[in-house]
């Protein structure tokens, strides 16, 4: 006899149960109460034995379980978990009856039986019958749980997924993916699941590779894999995704639950933003080069028109101070406006160059060595601008500057800064090449900075001495030729006493007032006025020029691109740089070109004079700010790499030896015998302190004189 006890909370839960029993024996149906309500239970029941009334019973009302006899007069236990079956209801069925044998027992079971209670043998029944209702409600809560999951995966803009791989990385199966894999790829969840490769096939062979590699490395360090991939979709079109999935080890093998999120639009996006950001980049660059241009035209402007007027005032100025009567007052005057003239010019020097410094147009490196000077100037402090060769080649050959004038292509300088006080360098931006490793020529250890500037000097002098002679043959040749002929002689002698000048200025007032200073100098004859590089050339070719007169910057040519036509064309030409820019921005340059001497707009009249007579005698005219520029350029000729010490010859015949010319072909190109070319290339090797060709191509690819 079963013995009542006292439920647990677990059963007291269960204790209101709503039991529909299929049974046709009243007393048996009571007995089957009798024994739950003793267990603790205190079921709802309602009996029922004929398939229609299960019916209605199913559909009128919920169920937490089914107990059913087996054999019934006008139904069965077969014919109630049909009926079970086609309601829907998940709900246990247990099958409690008199003794039907083994075989009838499984059949049950087979059917939908949840477990089978003989009715002589009741005392399972109450705890089948909790196992069956608590496996019906976790079944009901997996349902609700993956209705939930289904839908909230249905609403992600992603897809879920999970993933099995193998211990290599690869994809082995996709045991679950959503339905937004149909909407993002075109591929059915289901097709996925079956064939892995679906999915794969649509990856490009890199972004499948960076998969596999990816989910290895995370799997041995069980980190997170992330990731963004392309994926082709069903019309062809490709989109990006990011995927992320962590991995889990179970029984079966790695499996990785993740994401893959359609991140196309975040990529258009941020190409847009790109987009943008370049044609704002490109716009502000744009700006930029219109106002760097509208400075450069204001400057020009103020050096062009104001300058020119101002040089022209000047010249009249001087012309008037010749020919005013002995009045002290009128002098005085006269001196005061010949200074406010002078200020002025020197003020619009001071705005151009404000405005945008004319070392702008030789490139990046001229440019921060004029600022240096400036700083200098302006605080006191000795500072030297430093750029590798590389550098300061790119610089020259961008910008067309000569390879060998100062300041070229291969010049090498040290910047560094001391103060007033000689504290430690405020800067050192060398990145070249060590002295010590350079080659140059020696010097004697005792050598000064004057000497090497009286030396300068002295080759400078010696550049000037062939046209010196030619002017001297000139004339002897002219007084042969009137041998025996006084008036001839005379005639001869006042020609050779006159200098002919050609003007070449873009500015016809500064052109009238030079040629006004000049033929009330005496011994000065204008040969000629050009305001262009054609007007220049032209004259050159049809008269007779001692001197030219060049301004720095002249329509269709640089001022000394002009001097270098001029000088090959007319090597007995004597050109004398004029213009605004001040002396130690440009001198050098100039004389390093062939000029016999450089003059700012500034200067006075009479120092104009001077140097014309001075570059017609053959003699080179240095003013003491050239003079300061020179002995600061030879101050640093210790850092000068070797191929500058070359002339201009044995510099071109080194760059025709590295670009691989045989010696007759040299000779071809410079128009001289091989012997000779032969001669330049002992010459420089000697100078550059090398012994071969190899050596000498080496040198000039390093440097950067060869393409």
């Amino acid at each position: 006899m079963d013995t009542a006890r006292e439920p647990s909370p677990a059963e007291a839960a269960d204790a209101r149960l709503r039991i529909l029993v299929v049974e046709d024996d009243a007393t048996d149906y009571d007995l089957l109460l009798l024994h739950l309500r003793r267990h603790g239970l205190r079921p709802q029941a309602k009996r029922v034995e004929t398939a229609e009334a299960m019916r209605e019973a199913l559909e009128s009302e919920d169920w937490d379980a089914v107990i059913s006899d087996y054999n019934l007069p006008l139904f069965s236990a077969l014919g109630a978990i049909q009926t079970l079956r086609h309601s829907g209801r998940d709900i246990p069925f247990i099958l409690m009856s008199g003794a039907i044998g083994e075989e009838r027992a499984v059949e049950a079971m087979r059917a939908g039986a949840e477990d089978y209670i003989p009715k002589d043998r009741p005392a399972r029944l109450v705890p089948a019958l909790r196992r069956g209702v608590s496996a019906a409600v976790q079944r009901r809560e997996r349902r609700d749980a993956e209705a939930s999951l289904t839908a909230a995966a249905a609403n992600l803009p992603g897809v879920l997924f999970r993933l099995r791989t193998t211990p290599e990385g690869a994809v082995a199966s996709f045991p679950f993916m959503s339905n937004g894999a149909l909407r993002l790829f075109g591929i059915a969840p289901e097709r996925a699941a079956a064939d892995p490769e679906a999915f794969l096939e649509r990856l490009s062979d890199e972004d499948r590779e960076r998969l596999r590699s990816g989910l290895a490395s995370a799997a041995r360090t069980g980190a997170t894999w992330r990731d963004e991939l392309r994926i082709r979709t069903e019309a062809g079109a490709q989109r990006w995704v990011q995927a992320s999935a962590s991995p889990r080890r179970t029984d079966r093998g790695l499996l990785w639950d993740g994401l893959i999120v359609d991140v196309t639009p975040i990529k258009d996006a941020e190409e847009s933003l790109r987009e943008s950001e370049r044609q704002l980049r490109s716009l502000s660059a744009h700006l930029e080069r219109a106002k760097e241009g509208e400075r450069a035209e204001v400057a020009r402007e103020i050096h062009d028109e104001i300058g020119g007027s101002l040089t022209a005032m000047k010249a009249d100025l001087a012309s008037l101070a010749r020919r005013l009567p002995g009045d002290d007052q009128a002098a005085e005057r006269l001196a005061s406006l010949e200074s406010l003239v002078g200020r002025a010019m020197a003020s619009s020097q001071s705005i151009a160059r404000a405005l945008r410094p004319a070392a702008l147009d030789h490139g990046l490196y001229p440019a921060l060595a004029w600022q240096a000077r400036d700083f200098e100037a302006r605080h006191g402090i000795a500072c030297r601008v430093v750029a590798n060769d590389e550098a300061a080649a790119r610089s020259r050959q961008r910008h067309g500057a000569l390879p060998h004038l100062p300041g070229g292509p291969h010049e090498r300088r040290e910047a560094r800064g001391r103060d007033r006080r000689g504290a430690e360098p405020l800067r050192d931006l060398d990145a070249g090449e060590p002295r010590s490793a350079r080659r140059r020529p020696r010097r004697g250890p005792q050598e000064s900075r004057q000497d090497r500037l009286l030396r300068r000097l002295r080759h400078v002098r010696a550049r000037a001495e062939p046209r010196r002679l030619a002017r001297d043959r000139r004339r002897r040749r002219r007084r042969h030729d009137h041998h025996g002929h006084p008036a001839a002689r005379e005639a001869a002698h006042e020609e050779d006493a006159v200098t002919r000048v050609l003007l070449a200025d873009d500015h016809p007032m500064v052109r009238r007032g030079l040629a006004q200073i000049l033929r009330e100098a005496g011994g000065l004859e204008i040969a000629g006025e050009a305001g262009d590089y054609a007007g220049v050339m032209k004259i050159l070719r049809e008269t007779q020029v001692d001197v030219l007169v060049l301004d720095h910057d002249l329509p269709g040519r640089n001022g000394l691109e002009i001097l270098k036509i001029a000088k090959k064309d007319c090597p007995a030409l004597a050109v004398l740089m004029f213009s605004m820019h001040p002396e130690g921005e440009y001198g050098v340059r100039a004389l390093k070109a062939g000029a016999a001497g450089y003059l700012s707009k500034s200067a006075p009249p009479a120092m104009l004079v001077d140097a014309i007579r001075a570059a017609a005698e053959g003699r080179r005219y240095v003013t003491p700010e050239l003079a300061m520029a020179l002995a600061e350029r030879v101050a640093d000729d210790s850092d000068r790499p070797p191929h500058e010490t070359l002339s201009d010859r044995e510099f071109q015949t080194l760059k025709l030896i590295a670009s691989g010319k045989r010696l007759s072909e040299i000779a071809a190109a410079l128009s001289l015998s091989p012997k000779t070319v032969s001669v330049y290339r002992a010459r420089l090797l000697e100078k550059m302190r090398l012994a071969t060709n190899a050596e000498l191509t080496h040198y000039a690819v390093k440097n950067g004189l060869v393409d």
